[in-house]
């Protein structure tokens, strides 16, 4: 079975959280050393992990160093697997739910403003595929949102090697939307999985968001799917998310799904000793927030 995209090593390493550690196979762990000590603490691949999760039983014996692991599982995890881990005496719950085009059930109908927005963005753009050349504008892109809501120095500001990884790679898809003048006024990055496709980042330039671009490209990439009997994920809505980021989402979506977050205690006479600096109910306790 060919490794899926988000547990490659390389990708893992464009996160810029810690160092890719493949002891388990399956378990698409990112690790860092925990400041004064030999052990070491860890995150599974972000967005989610998709795949054997049942090495997460298995992660004392192989990792004596690990304290714990925090992350979140596929929202198209079987439901017996999840069953499997808390079986297992793994804290798995419903995490934030994410936004899914299912073709298998009815389409949600387009309001009059959304259709209007849609009519308007292919007056002025129209879609296209994006790769390698467009690196330059899509990180130009990209930037521009990190700017516009101040996500610089957070996770969300990513490495150009992140993107450059988005783009080259067969299992993922960016497409676009550019003017006559063939200027990208729009993106979206997706990660193929069989059955669904993933999207991972969309952004806008200023015109481009004036012009409803991104209208037009969901548009297209809805009745794709729709054709295609693919699934879409939109992402989630975190917590402190914007409305209009929420609002923008679910009129491509016809239902929702949730994630699993999975937090497991490997070592807990170590993590009992170890002192407590996270914020209040942050896991684990004794780190403060990636």
């Amino acid at each position: 079975m060919e490794t899926p995209l988000f547990h490659l090593a390389a990708y893992r390493r464009t996160l810029e959280l810690g160092t890719p550690d493949d002891r388990v196979s399956g378990v698409p762990l990112i690790t860092r050393g925990i400041p004064g000590t030999r052990l070491t603490d860890a995150v599974l691949t972000w967005p989610y992990a998709v795949d054997g999760v049942a090495g997460l039983c298995v992660l004392a014996e192989a990792c004596p160093d690990l304290v714990s692991v925090v992350g979140n599982l596929d929202p198209l995890t079987p439901p017996d697997h999840v069953e499997c881990l808390r079986d297992a005496g793994i804290d798995a719950v419903a995490g934030k739910l994410h936004y899914v085009l299912d073709p298998v059930l009815p389409l949600r109908e387009w309001s009059a403003s959304t259709r209007s927005k849609i009519r308007r963005s292919l007056e002025r753009w129209s879609p296209v595929s994006v790769g390698p050349e467009h690196l330059g504008r899509v990180l130009e892109l990209y930037r521009s949102v990190v700017g516009r809501r101040d996500l610089g120095g957070t996770f969300w500001d990513l490495p150009d090697t992140h993107f450059d990884m988005l783009l080259r790679h067969p299992h993922s898809r960016a497409v676009g939307m550019v003017d006559d003048a063939g200027t990208l006024g729009a993106v979206l990055c997706l990660v193929e999985r069989p059955g669904s496709l993933h999207a991972l980042h969309m952004a806008g330039s200023d015109e481009g968001q004036r012009s409803w671009a991104m209208y037009g490209l969901l548009a297209e990439v809805v009745q794709r799917c729709r054709d295609d009997g693919t699934r879409l994920l939109l992402g989630g809505a975190p917590r402190g998310s914007r409305a209009g980021s929420e609002a923008f989402k679910s009129r491509w979506a016809n239902t929702m799904m949730p994630t699993t977050l999975v937090r497991l205690v490997v070592d807990r006479v170590s993590y009992e000793r170890l002192p407590s600096v996270a914020p209040d109910r942050f896991f684990p306790a004794y780190r403060a927030a990636w």
